[in-house]
């Protein structure tokens, strides 16, 4: 079990939150509100709930797709909690992507990093970065700023048509507002045999940018066989004034 105190450490402009298994280095944020540590889950904000129902449901044999991975929050724990889990961390954003590596093998989980973006076509894509770099999000409408970085962009059906990765029977997916792109990417993945198991941070105010509706994104899963019900949700508000509820929803295949 892991201690209910973490400890802060700031060194070269990096934060360590140090529990009893679990250590993660990041680029502080502007406002990180607490550290929460609960059972054997590890949570920056407030998603212990969460990642608590992915581990009671996680087999050993497992692939893991962690899209949307970030500094590796959900990786390193799948990784360090059940190592026989193969686990695939993907994340666009190249100085998330540094912190995500360094978590990694600071926790000596075996996983592998695509540094990539997931959505519906191939291509390029710009990200806006928010805060200090450690997230980013699709943005909405074309062009570039002086805060975007310009990342790779393809489906996840086609990485799996490559044969370049094993298919995922675990799926866990946190894309700023982008989530029912990623979901388009990967039509034949969600009709395959292997996906048992899907989690997804919604975001309705984000998505609204992007001209679709959450309804939108659970039609689609229930469409493709899944049971969505909504696990865990939190008030946010955005800096331009937006606010939404946030939620975070199980789609589990229908026997």
């Amino acid at each position: 079990m892991l201690k209910n105190i973490v400890r802060w450490i700031y060194k070269q402009s990096k934060s360590v939150i140090s529990g009893k298994d679990i250590i993660y280095v990041f680029k502080p944020r502007k406002r990180i509100s607490k550290v929460v540590h609960k059972g054997q889950c590890v949570s920056a904000g407030s998603e212990s709930e969460v990642m608590e129902s992915l581990l009671q449901r996680l087999e050993k044999k497992d692939v893991f797709y962690d899209i949307g991975a970030n500094f590796g929050r959900y990786s390193c724990l799948i990784g360090k909690v059940n190592p026989s889990t193969q686990v695939f961390a993907f994340e666009p954003n190249p100085e998330a992507a540094d912190f995500l590596r360094e978590n990694l093998r600071w926790n000596r989980v075996n996983a592998d990093v695509v540094e990539c973006a997931l959505s519906n076509c191939n291509g390029e894509i710009s990200l806006n970065l928010q805060e200090g770099a450690e997230r980013a999000r699709i943005q909405a409408d074309s062009g570039s700023t002086s805060d975007s970085v310009t990342v790779r962009m393809t489906t996840l059906d086609n990485l799996l048509e490559r044969k370049s990765l094993p298919p995922p029977s675990v799926l866990k997916i946190d894309v700023e507002g982008a989530e029912l792109k990623a979901i388009e990417g990967m039509e034949m993945t969600l009709k395959g045999e292997d996906l048992r198991l899907l989690y997804c941070e919604v975001h309705p105010y984000l998505m609204k940018k992007m001209g679709y509706e959450e309804v939108n994104l659970f039609e689609r899963l229930k469409d493709a066989g899944f049971e969505v019900e909504v696990i865990d949700q939190r008030d946010v508000q955005y800096e331009d004034g937006g606010s939404e509820v946030q939620k975070f929803i199980r789609a589990s295949r229908r026997e």
